[in-house]
């Protein structure tokens, strides 16, 4: 939330008109939406925009059924304020194994949507570590030895491509439900993408605890038992060091 009041403070002058979201990544879903804001990313309108709907409120409220929609619709209709897509939002229309994304080494995002739905990612799990090290280090990519990374919050990997191309988001979500003309929908907005590397090895943060008398902040991840192996367990221990000693 701190990075997100920042950002917005920021970037954006609040005292016009400002319609102010993210769009979905799947490319293919827009034909059937529109270009505006989706709500699991967030939606910001300041505070004279919303005086200029005020004054269309029944006109608008109507179509509530349509949804993000009807807001889209609202503003382009009654007043001249454009949507403005703020890249650090992000909608997360990936469904199945969204691994892909949160492991790329990118930027924190400002928000993240459908992680307890259509993929699964702790989220306040992956969030605890930041009083420790700050909102910083979440989702950042620490090398540990050899071939292997930390990816703080989300997982241990075990990845020999991060050191030849470090920049293409491994592509792990299904492919779109909608049908398009546009043979990769999610490059528009997520890419430069690559395929899924069957060869890499992803410990997954399975539990949490945090002590807060000793400043220390204790991760678990864990990578699933087959057959022929027995589960893989790597407990990662974050304090606080006291500098004066």
């Amino acid at each position: 939330m701190k990075n997100l009041v920042i950002r917005l403070a920021s970037a954006y002058d609040s005292s016009i008109p400002q319609y102010v979201g993210a769009m979905t990544e799947d490319l293919a879903r827009i034909s059937g939406t529109g270009y505006m804001a989706y709500g699991g990313a967030g939606i910001f309108l300041s505070l004279p925009l919303l005086s200029d709907l005020q004054r269309v409120f029944e006109t608008c409220h109507a179509f509530k059924e349509r949804g993000d929609r009807m807001l889209a619709s609202c503003i382009y209709a009654h007043t001249n304020t454009k949507f403005t897509w703020e890249r650090g939002l992000c909608q997360l229309d990936l469904r199945g194994d969204a691994s892909g994304f949160f492991e790329s080494g990118r930027p924190l995002p400002l928000s993240v949507h459908h992680w307890s739905s259509w993929f699964q990612a702790d989220m306040v799990a992956l969030g605890k570590v930041a009083s420790i090290c700050g909102d910083e280090c979440l989702l950042r990519r620490f090398h540990l030895s050899k071939d292997w990374f930390l990816v703080n919050g989300y997982s241990v990997i075990q990845d020999t491509t991060l050191w030849n191309n470090p920049r293409p988001m491994e592509q792990t979500w299904e492919k779109s439900k909608y049908k398009g003309s546009v043979s990769d929908p999610f490059a528009f907005s997520l890419g430069p993408l690559r395929r899924v590397d069957a060869d890499k090895v992803s410990m997954r943060l399975r539990g949490v605890v945090v002590d807060d008398k000793m400043n220390k902040v204790r991760q678990m991840y864990v990578l699933n038992g087959t057959d022929e192996a027995p589960p893989r367990v790597l407990e990662v221990v974050w304090s606080v060091q006291d500098v004066d000693k």
